[in-house]
């Protein structure tokens, strides 16, 4: 159920973000981020509601480019998320945090999220590569991950893959330590209620 739900969320904002994707590409291409909005890229990406740009210049993979990094970062972080949240939290059981059961959850949902962040951002990172099309060619307009994720590492090193990863963390980390204890807070409400 959770992985379907993940499944149909990434599948409904790729073309999204492949807007955001083709707003990066073109403000590079001219140099002018702040002038290019985020309004008049959707309306260049999209010619009209029915009749999709990327459909006629790239085809219909154009919409779903750096889909499969998508996927590989988002599963990441969240089997990774609950799988270190649930370890976290059985370790501090064990302490003398374990009896203040807000505290327990914190703490594990901060580590959980802070960890599989920084986890997930080489995937981020090469979703963002493919997206904005770095390494297409004539020749492979369509680079797989793992053509994106050797040339990157080959041009710019292991340590580009985890650019950005403190922010990632530094957002991810307050992020599940709220979701787990309003999430652990809600369950037991409930509980009572129905118990």
């Amino acid at each position: 159920m959770l992985a379907s739900n993940i499944l149909r969320c990434s599948t409904a904002f790729q073309p999204t973000t492949n807007v955001g994707s083709c707003c990066c590409r073109n403000a590079l291409e001219q140099r002018c981020a702040a002038a290019h909005s985020i309004n008049i890229c959707a309306r260049d990406f999209y010619a009209h509601p029915l009749h999709l740009h990327s459909q006629d210049a790239e085809g219909p993979r154009g919409l779903w480019r750096g889909y499969s990094a998508a996927l590989c970062g988002v599963g990441t972080f969240v089997v990774g998320y609950f799988v270190v949240y649930e370890t976290v939290r059985k370790l501090l059981l064990q302490t003398p945090l374990g009896s203040v059961d807000s505290a327990t959850h914190v703490i594990a949902g901060g580590i959980g999220g802070g960890t599989t962040a920084a986890l997930a951002t080489p995937f981020d990172t090469i979703k963002v590569r493919m997206q904005t099309k770095i390494y297409a060619t004539a020749a492979d307009p369509h680079p797989s991950m793992p053509a994106v994720w050797r040339a990157t590492v080959s041009q710019a090193g292991w340590r580009v893959l985890f650019r950005g990863t403190l922010a990632r963390v530094a957002s991810n980390a307050p992020s599940g330590a709220i979701m787990f204890t309003v999430y652990e807070a809600g369950h037991r409400w409930i509980e009572a209620r129905l118990g």
